[in-house]
C-alpha cells in the first residue's frame, strides 16, 4: 500500500477504533451504573429494561467494530515491515511475537475475547459485570503499547502508565456518554409509563456527572505530563505538525468541556421533564460531535513523530 494511502488507513483505523474502545468501555460502565440505579426500587422496570437492551447493543457494536479496527490495523504493521513479495505470515508472528506493539495487540485481542464472552453472559450479572471490567481494562491498557509512550528513552513504565490512564479516561467519559445517548434518548417504547424514561435519565446522570469530573481531572493531567514529556520546546507548538495537532486538539477538548459543564450546570437541574430529555439530547449531541472531532485529531496524532523522537 502507498506511503501516503497509508497513513490515511492507519489514522481512519486508529479512530474507528478509539470510537470502538470508548463504546465498548462506557457499555461496561453504565451497566454499572444502571444496577446501581435500579438497586434504588424508584426506577420502573419496563424502562431500566429498555435501557438495558440498548446498552447491550451498543456493547456488541463497540465490540465487533474492535475486532475488525484492531484485525485491519495488525495487517497495516505487519504489511509496513514486509517487503514486497516476502509470506507475511513469518513478518506476522515476529511483529505480533517480538515488538511492542504487538504486545499491545495481543492485549487487545484478549480485551476482544474477555467482552465478548460479557456479552454472551450477560444474563448472568455478576459474571458478565466481571469480565466486562476485565476486558475493559485490557483494551484500556492496550493503546499504550502502541503509541509514542512505548518509544520514549526513560521512564518508560511511567509514561505508558500515564498513557494508559488518558485512554481510560477518554473511554470512560465519552463512551459512557455515547452509550448513555443511544440507551437513553431514544423513543421510549409504548410499554413504558409515561415519564419513566426520563426518571431513569435523571439517576443515570447524577451518577455520571461524578465519573465524568473525575475523568476529565484525569485528562488534563496525564495530557499535561505527556506535552512534558514528547515536548522540547514551546516553539513546537506551532513549528511541528505534531505540535499544530496537539493545539487543535486542546481546542477541541475545551469545546467538550464546555459543553460538558453547560449539560452539568443548564440542563442536569431540569432533568426528570420531557423539556429536560429535549435539552439534554441537544447538548449531548454537541458534546459527543465535538468528542468525536477529538477522537479523530487523537488519532493523526499518534501517527505523528513528537519533536522528542525527531
Amino acid at each position: 500500500m502507498g506511503g501516503w494511502l497509508s497513513s490515511m488507513a492507519g489514522d481512519l483505523s486508529r479512530w474507528v477504533l478509539y470510537l470502538a474502545l470508548a463504546a465498548t468501555v462506557g457499555a461496561v460502565v453504565t451497566g454499572a451504573l444502571l444496577r446501581r440505579a435500579s438497586a434504588t426500587g424508584r426506577l420502573d422496570p419496563d424502562a431500566c429494561s429498555s435501557v438495558e437492551r440498548a446498552r447491550v447493543q451498543s456493547w456488541r457494536n463497540g465490540i465487533l467494530l474492535l475486532a475488525l479496527a484492531g484485525a485491519f490495523r495488525a495487517w497495516l504493521q505487519v504489511d509496513t515491515f514486509r517487503d514486497p513479495g516476502d509470506p507475511f505470515w513469518p513478518m506476522a508472528r515476529t511483529v505480533l511475537g517480538n515488538t511492542t506493539w504487538g504486545r499491545g495487540a495481543v492485549l487487545q485481542v484478549i480485551g476482544v475475547v474477555l467482552s465478548l464472552v460479557a456479552v454472551v453472559r450477560v444474563k448472568n450479572a455478576v459474571l458478565s459485570e466481571r469480565l466486562g471490567v476485565f476486558g475493559a481494562l485490557a483494551l484500556m491498557a492496550a493503546p499504550a503499547w502502541q503509541g509514542h509512550a512505548a518509544g520514549v528513552d526513560s521512564r518508560v513504565m511511567l509514561a505508558m502508565g500515564a498513557d494508559a490512564a488518558h485512554t481510560a479516561a477518554f473511554s470512560i467519559w465519552i463512551g459512557t456518554l455515547l452509550v448513555l445517548r443511544f440507551a437513553l434518548l431514544v423513543p421510549a417504547r409504548a410499554s413504558e409509563p409515561p415519564g419513566a424514561r426520563a426518571v431513569v435519565t435523571r439517576e443515570l446522570v447524577a451518577r455520571f456527572s461524578p465519573v465524568a469530573l473525575t475523568c476529565g481531572g484525569l485528562l488534563a493531567a496525564t495530557g499535561f505530563w505527556a506535552v512534558l514529556l514528547h515536548l522540547t520546546s514551546v516553539p513546537d507548538l506551532w513549528r511541528t505538525r505534531w505540535g499544530q495537532l496537539l493545539v487543535a486538539k486542546l481546542i477541541a477538548v475545551a469545546g467538550v468541556a464546555a459543553a460538558g459543564a453547560y449539560n452539568w450546570r443548564r440542563v442536569s437541574p431540569l432533568l426528570g421533564t420531557s423539556a429536560g430529555q429535549a435539552f439534554l439530547r441537544n447538548g449531548v449531541n454537541a458534546e459527543l460531535l465535538l468528542a468525536v472531532l477529538v477522537l479523530a485529531i487523537t488519532a493523526i496524532l499518534t501517527g505523528t513523530g513528537t519533536p522528542a523522537s525527531d
